[in-house]
């Protein structure tokens, strides 16, 4: 069963923990950050002279690269949300979405990963991968924000999907594709190194829980990954 109501589905999505009394700060990158301001403008460099390469809303996800200081001043860089390479945030409108503790867990960094790989939004993902062979676009409920929208797009090798603007799922089937560090044809040892110890295994697959209702599997045939995917349970009442 898919599990999760559109509206707070951002927040569960990258967020298995609850926060606590404090606001978390940056203790491992990639990871998730949260934009604190409207019209935020990320830019070039981290200069506010530099050119404008796009803007943020209020409470929108981004996956944070790296922090620097400039001229006393924290920036944090960004992958750009809808276009190929990264952007410069300024410091106090960015703060992390994730505990510490739970920012250097290695299923966490992997799912972040794979948002990287496969995209943080359809845009993104036709910016790393152009045209796809394969698009549908669906209405499948409502909630209070409005509605709740699927998109589901593939390529030769693989296939994505999206439920407003937020990655649920990957399949990837063929190709050379990285899968957050693995790819098809290594080992359950590369798993083990990479992961750890499955959630639960047989000689055919590997599964992962990363978080309540986040999967990640992985189809074995002699020992070797023939197949990856990701799945975000959800249920649209």
């Amino acid at each position: 069963m898919r599990k999760i109501c559109g509206s707070i589905l951002a927040v569960l999505l990258v967020c298995s923990c609850a926060w606590a009394d404090r606001i978390p700060d940056f203790s491992a990158f990639p990871t998730w950050g949260e934009c604190t301001g409207d019209y935020v403008r990320i830019r070039e460099d981290t200069d506010t002279n530099s050119e404008i390469l796009g803007r943020l809303h209020t409470g929108q996800r981004v996956i944070v690269l790296d922090e620097t200081l400039a001229h006393g001043d924290t920036w944090y860089e960004i992958d750009h949300p809808t276009e190929l390479g990264s952007a410069w945030v300024f410091g106090k409108y960015i703060r992390a979405m994730e505990l510490e503790e739970y920012q250097r867990k290695p299923l966490r960094q992997f799912l972040v990963k794979l948002n990287l790989t496969f995209g943080i939004s359809p845009e993104k993902a036709r910016a790393l991968f152009g045209r796809p062979v394969r698009q549908n676009s669906e209405v499948i409920g409502s909630d209070p924000e409005g509605q709740i929208t699927r998109v589901t797009m593939s390529w030769r090798g693989h296939e994505v999907e999206f439920l407003n603007e937020n990655l649920v799922g990957v399949s990837v089937t063929k190709g050379k594709t990285s899968f957050g560090g693995i790819r098809i044809g290594d080992s359950t040892d590369k798993l083990e190194e990479t992961l750890g110890n499955p959630s639960s295994s047989d000689d055919n697959s590997w599964t992962y829980q990363p978080g309540e209702m986040d999967f990640i599997t992985f189809r074995l045939e002699n020992g070797k990954v023939v197949e990856m995917g990701y799945q975000y349970y959800y249920d649209i009442g």
